[in-house]
């Protein structure tokens, strides 16, 4: 635990500053043998007023230091479609890692807590950088396995960190594997028997045209909202940044790893799964890609594993089976690349319904996530 009497609060407010800030967990979690840091490049697009969130919303960047040394890193997120979709003052806070000690922890998340009264917030939510629809969750679980790409590390003590600054937990999200080897025998059979079933009445999954990329994507952003906002934590995204983050999915996914369930040509619901680039990513020292890693980016399509990441279908058409005709096209295209394993990440812990169609296809969960809320007096 470090020692010392005063802590240094720094806001990120120039290059050198961001560096910092994106650099702090490769320093604190280089003992660990299941970290695998972020893409440096991606982090530091994300983070910039580039970033399609900022045209409607704000955040700021924190950094602890004592004497010449950070010590721990926090960002807040004034999310102001969050705000008026849920109806709910609350500011989000992510990007949380501190070495252990409630010193540090507390003068960051004090510096939150100051933040959220200056912008009249009732309560703090979170780690959930920008929106749910980005990398959140605490991981409380799971500390054995690296995590799959844009799935977070903490090392285990904040959780702790958390709960003596007085937050609870109020949802869980969950990572599943599901192994080829393990996969049931009747699985192919019963997807054949859907699409048979389903096709008299015009129903049909296809693999998405990436030769049409924009305009597939442009046709599903009507309905993303339909299909998650029943969700908890659901927060909108703006049309700017559905078709950012769809830009940048497409960089690590394929065709028949994109599917859309269409009625008559109509999408109804999609699913997207990517190549687990973090069996890459866990070998590029501090997240660059230069000077070496760059040649190494062609390795991510011979990965083994997948990750599930959207998988939904808009209410009408939901007690069909097309979740699990899709999740086992998903799992069969993944087989036809060599691929032993799939994760399904994150799925909320309330989700029950998604929780028993991963059960059929028999996952296991191997990782748990926390979203934490402190309310503000």
């Amino acid at each position: 635990m470090a020692t010392g009497p005063s802590i240094d609060l720094v806001p990120v407010t120039s290059r050198r500053l961001l560096r910092a800030f994106i650099d702090l967990p490769h320093r604190l979690y280089r003992d660990e043998p299941a970290y695998v840091p972020r893409l440096f490049v991606q982090q530091k697009e994300q983070l910039s007023r580039r970033n399609p969130y900022f045209r409607h919303s704000d955040a700021g960047y924190l950094l602890a230091r004592r004497g010449g040394e950070f010590l721990g890193r926090i960002a807040w997120f004034l999310n102001a479609q969050h705000l008026r979709f849920s109806g709910r003052r609350e500011l989000l806070f992510g990007c949380f890692d501190a070495v252990d000690d409630p010193a540090v922890s507390e003068a960051l998340l004090g510096a939150v807590h100051g933040q959220a009264r200056a912008l009249a917030c009732t309560a703090v939510l979170g780690p959930i950088e920008f929106s749910t629809n980005d990398t959140c969750g605490l991981l409380i679980d799971g500390f054995d396995r690296p995590p799959a790409l844009l799935m977070p590390f903490q090392a285990p003590h904040h959780a702790a960190l958390l709960a003596h600054a007085g937050y609870q937990t109020v949802q869980e999200l969950h990572a599943y594997e599901i192994r080829g080897a393990d996969r049931p025998p009747f699985l192919e059979a019963l997807a054949g028997r859907l699409e048979a079933r389903l096709a008299p009445r015009g129903i049909a999954v296809r693999a998405m045209d990436f030769s049409r990329f924009q305009a597939e994507v442009e046709a599903l952003y009507p309905i993303y909202e339909a299909i998650f906002s029943g969700n908890w934590g659901f927060m909108p995204l703006s049309r700017a940044e559905f078709l950012h983050m769809a830009a940048g999915l497409r960089q690590v996914s394929a065709p028949d790893f994109a599917l859309v369930a269409e009625r008559n040509g109509a999408p109804i619901g999609y699913a997207v799964g990517v190549f687990d680039a973090n069996e890459v990513f866990a070998s590029f020292r501090r997240g660059r890609l230069l000077p070496f890693n760059f040649f190494r980016l062609g390795r991510i399509r011979k990965v083994k594993r997948l990750k599930i990441l959207n998988l939904g279908v808009v209410p009408a058409f939901q007690n069909l089976g097309l979740d699990l005709l899709m999740a086992t096209r998903l799992f069969e295209a993944g087989l036809r690349r060599g691929m032993d394993a799939a994760e399904a990440s994150y799925v909320m812990g309330s989700n029950l319904r998604m929780q028993r169609a991963i059960l059929r296809l028999n996952g296991r969960l191997t990782k748990r996530y926390a979203i934490f809320r402190k309310e503000l007096p």
